[in-house]
């Protein structure tokens, strides 16, 4: 499936073949069909197929919500 990114910075590996992938918006890039339909399902990536292309979901920009563990730096781990 050949795609043109929408999303400003991609950053992501194919979990089917582990290829991974640090691709910017505008870039036109040739990806294995089940990860290109990711792409379009989550508003990443737009299918340039002339005939019946693949439908994408709308790009909504936003924040990722992380959670992050409290950590101790410069402590030995226990029972070191």
């Amino acid at each position: 499936m050949r795609i043109e990114i929408v999303a400003n910075k991609l950053s992501d590996t194919d979990a089917e073949t582990g290829q991974h992938y640090l691709l910017g918006k505008s870039d036109v890039v040739t990806v294995p069909d089940p990860y290109g339909k990711k792409l379009c399902d989550r508003g990443w990536g737009k299918d340039l197929a002339e005939t019946d292309p693949y439908p994408s979901a709308p790009f909504t920009p936003g924040a990722a919500k992380l959670t992050v563990q409290k950590g101790t730096v410069g402590t030995a781990p226990k029972g070191a």
